[in-house]
């Protein structure tokens, strides 16, 4: 029915590729098993799919950036979102994360799902902001493009806008997290 009604793409939050971090958030409609299922549904009928997914959850670790890059190659997800956990004011996971005194910066202009202003549990500040980047970098290499755009047959121009508005993502979150100004981005690539 959406397909028939003219969707042309999905924003699914995947959120992780862990079920235990799944579980432990509270998600109950994620089903890990059920991601690559559920991506070929939406293939099957011509629509693509924005995949979104968030570290630095509790339960993740270093690992769980090359696992996620690893799980979006084999989903063939057309496009990717690749979040910093960002614990907002107001929500449990902020009073948690509060209580047990893991909350870097009060600034509410960091707050952005780029930035991180907590402790994380299992790897350091900067492991998470690289693993990020990684990912963007990685995923929306001019190769793995060509070969989605191949595997995928996702050859229309609102497909091509939507890889360049998110392959540049990852130089604003570049530049934001180290304090750049857009004159000196060109400077440093």
């Amino acid at each position: 029915m959406a397909s028939e009604a003219g969707c042309q793409y999905w924003l699914v939050g995947f959120e992780s590729i862990s079920q235990d971090t799944i579980n432990s958030i509270g998600k109950k409609t994620n089903k890990v098993e059920d991601y690559e299922k559920t991506v070929q549904k939406i293939h099957k009928y011509k629509m693509k799919i924005l995949g979104n997914f968030v570290f630095g959850f509790d339960e993740d670790k270093t690992d769980i950036f090359d696992e996620t890059l690893k799980l979006a190659y084999q989903l063939k997800l057309d496009l990717a979102q690749f979040s910093v956990l960002t614990p907002f004011p107001g929500t449990p996971l902020f009073e948690r994360l509060e209580k047990e005194g893991r909350i870097l910066t009060r600034d509410w202009v960091k707050y952005t799902e780029a930035a991180v202003v907590f402790k994380p549990k299992n790897m350091t500040a900067e492991e998470l902001v690289q693993g990020g980047m990684k990912c963007y970098k990685e995923f929306y290499s001019i190769r793995n493009i060509i070969k989605r755009i191949i595997e995928n047959k996702s050859f229309d121009i609102l497909y091509f806008f939507n890889i360049w508005k998110l392959k540049n993502l990852d130089y604003k979150i570049y530049y934001k997290m180290k304090g750049l100004k857009k004159n000196e981005l060109r400077a440093k690539f």
